[in-house]
């Protein structure tokens, strides 16, 4: 086995692992072999390209994703045959720089070209299109198209609540996006519905899903107040307060530190 083919499949099992700054290094002693030997257009560089591009996006440095990604399309686009490159992840992940810079039709462009891909792939009602309608869900909503944003998160529920059941926490998820869908379209009393629901999961995950449960309470205060139910706005707001104060105390820091609180990922 070739040096490059075995630091990009020991970096990957590391991703898997969460070990992405052990894995980074590793990937692009991977790229400079791989690249040497065959150039730039090269399955094997594509593919080293697209796990760098994976730990970007992790880390939030869209821009640099960006242009791994961009140079795993070219690659791929000059191969004669037809390759083991997972497009369908590729165009997931380019969907999540654009989101990330902010760029919404871009990135809507490149999620609906995801979903196309795993759809075939894994077929329509599968978890992994679950996750492709919950981003393009997002996507729609910053971009102001929220009755497709609502058309998105409605097979989002769907599948997930098949799958995964109505108590876990990518369903609450999409709850939650659904709320703010709704309170940005100005339906609050629908919003408030969602919320309560997404509460209803967070909460059976206390330890993972304070920070969620935070930001809950601050939006359902919010709700109240435009329906001019100052009560129950202060009301929220106070346990929202509480909660805040709560997660910053020495106590939980500690518990914090030794692995007990994880924040989550939409």
């Amino acid at each position: 086995i070739e040096l490059a083919s075995l630091l990009y499949e020991y970096s990957s099992l590391l991703c898997i692992n969460d070990e992405h700054t052990t894995a980074f290094p590793l990937l692009e002693e991977a790229l400079h072999i791989q690249k040497a030997r065959k150039g730039l257009k090269d399955e094997q560089v594509a593919k080293i390209l697209h796990r760098i591009a994976e730990i970007h996006v992790k880390n939030e440095k869209y821009d640099s994703s960006l242009v791994c990604l961009e140079q795993v399309l070219f690659i791929e686009s000059t191969l004669e045959y037809d390759s083991d490159i997972d497009l369908g992840s590729c165009y997931y992940l380019l969907g999540t720089t654009y989101f990330g810079r902010e760029n919404f039709p871009k990135a809507i462009a490149s999620f609906v070209k995801s979903l196309e891909l795993m759809q075939l792939k894994y077929g329509q009602d599968s978890l992994e299109c679950a996750s492709l309608h919950n981003e393009l869900g997002r996507a729609y909503g910053k971009a102001n198209e929220f009755d497709k944003a609502i058309e998105s998160f409605v097979p989002a529920l769907k599948i997930r609540k098949s799958e995964l059941g109505n108590d876990s926490i990518d369903y609450g998820h999409s709850v939650y996006n659904l709320a703010e869908i709704h309170l940005a379209n100005g339906k609050h009393e629908q919003a408030l519905n969602c919320l309560q629901e997404a509460m209803r999961v967070y909460e059976l995950f206390p330890d993972e899903m304070r920070e969620k449960v935070a930001s809950i309470l601050e939006l359902e205060g919010d709700t109240h107040n435009n329906l001019n139910d100052y009560e129950k706005a202060v009301s929220a707001f106070q346990e929202c307060i509480d909660l805040l104060d709560a997660l910053d105390s020495p106590e939980n820091e500690d518990s914090s530190s030794n692995g007990s609180f994880h924040a989550c990922n939409e």
